[in-house]
């Protein structure tokens, strides 16, 4: 059963007689409701063995110190007797999650489950799969439903892209104001819904052949399509030192809508001098007591105005020339962040804080497609002036292609552009043959 807390945990817990998994969640967290929208789809299958908690963050903090609990999403998996298993914390592949899921139960249970669903494996045709629901793949799928296409949007999250983390969207036309990122996203998704758009949103894409137009999803549903769009689009970058990986959703964070709340009244720091950095600190500046931004180079790279803006806070200062060494482990608790140890003019210093949210720029979301397209050596796809690919009934829009500038509207624009010459493609196939 899947239960939502309102009350006593311990109530429920008293008499357990299955495994369960614990998910503390927040409302306003797009990964806690990604993680959770591949639990239901996979619930039919599991429901007889395990039960599920759903714990909101906010309303229920007298359980964050009794389960070590630092960022959402968090899933903590026990027996029925209450002895912990393992733990996730930050977003996962469906794969992952049965991985994940499948420590509780036995041999004979996880093949009848394996079976069950191979069994279902579902078969379907589209004129144009969209691989992506940012706002390059939700202006592709717009227009390629309009030009009569039958369409599919596939995403490893839920829709929206980065524009869904970003806290405040001042430069987009049409909104007369500046709006939150979410509710543009929202805005976007919902109206390729409307006109009939097909969507299957976090999944898995167990395998990809784009020379054939092929895909599986979670290993259970094969897709063939006559065109494919990719707007994968990109992803934080890390810093790669010395143990990020450990407190990575226990201290490190990427999102501060998602885990701002976290940190109301404390200290945290900001790695990143860009536009993106200097917003979410003014976001957090609104919850915590103390912001402290972290820059690699001796100036910012954001606009004035910004700059201007986080300069007069008061809540806000920054160390400049700095290189993240080290993030600190608590010396009483080693599962706890203690703080960052960082190099400044050649010097070392320690900063003692409370969380990190980092933002450094992004990366590619193109692994999926190493060695059957033209990529560059960063990764971004390759494409002519026409968004054309390297395989031929293959379009790449959006920041997941090569390009000098990555923006909402250059990206809406890239999936426009891609629609219309799929179409195109399409037009030509069906009269060729």
């Amino acid at each position: 059963m899947i239960i939502e807390i309102k009350g006593d945990l311990e109530k429920y817990l008293k008499n357990q007689n299955k495994p369960y998994i614990l998910d503390f969640y927040a409302d306003d967290c797009t990964t806690c409701d990604a993680i959770f929208s591949k639990i239901k789809s996979l619930w039919d299958y599991y429901k007889d063995y395990i039960d599920f908690y759903k714990i909101n963050v906010p309303k229920n903090r007298e359980y964050l110190k009794k389960y070590e609990v630092r960022g959402t999403p968090t899933l903590i998996a026990f027996t029925k007797d209450h002895k912990k298993i393992d733990q996730i914390t930050t977003n996962v592949t469906k794969r992952e999650l049965r991985d994940f899921i499948n420590k509780l139960l036995d041999e004979d249970t996880i093949k009848q489950i394996n079976n069950k669903i191979l069994e279902n494996k579902i078969k379907y045709e589209y004129d144009v799969v969209i691989l992506g629901a940012g706002p390059a793949g939700l202006s592709a799928a717009i227009y390629s439903k309009n030009s009569g296409l039958k369409t599919l949007v596939i995403d490893t999250n839920l829709p929206g892209g980065q524009v869904k983390l970003t806290h405040i969207v001042s430069n987009y036309p049409g909104t007369r104001n500046a709006i939150v990122g979410e509710l543009l996203a929202l805005n976007m998704y919902s109206q390729a819904k409307n006109i009939g758009v097909d969507f299957k949103t976090a999944v898995d894409i167990t395998k990809i052949d784009l020379r054939n137009k092929y895909i599986i999803v979670d290993e259970t549903e094969e897709i063939k399509s006559k065109a494919i769009i990719i707007a994968t689009g990109a992803s934080p970058k890390r810093l790669y030192v010395k143990n990020e990986e450990k407190f990575l959703g226990k201290g490190i964070s990427f999102c501060a809508i998602c885990d701002g709340p976290h940190y109301i009244g404390k200290h945290v720091a900001v790695i990143g001098g860009g536009t993106a950095a200097l917003e979410e600190a003014l976001y957090l500046s609104r919850l915590v007591n103390k912001i402290t931004i972290i820059q690699n180079l001796s100036y910012f790279t954001a606009s004035e105005p910004l700059i201007k803006e986080v300069e007069k806070n008061k809540k806000i200062k920054t160390i400049f020339n700095a290189d993240i060494i080290e993030f600190i482990e608590d010396i009483e608790n080693k599962n706890n962040l203690y703080g960052i140890k960082i190099k400044v003019d050649n010097s070392i210093r320690t900063l003692k804080v409370d969380g990190v949210f980092i933002f450094i720029g992004t990366k590619p979301n193109s692994e999926l497609f190493n060695g059957q397209l033209e990529l560059d050596n960063n990764g971004f796809i390759i494409t002519n002036i026409d968004l054309h690919t390297s395989i031929e009934g293959v379009f790449a829009a959006g920041d997941v292609r090569k390009k000098k500038y990555r923006q909402i509207t250059i990206a809406v624009s890239d999936g426009t552009i891609a629609a219309l010459e799929a179409y195109e493609y399409l037009k030509n196939l069906n009269f060729k043959s």
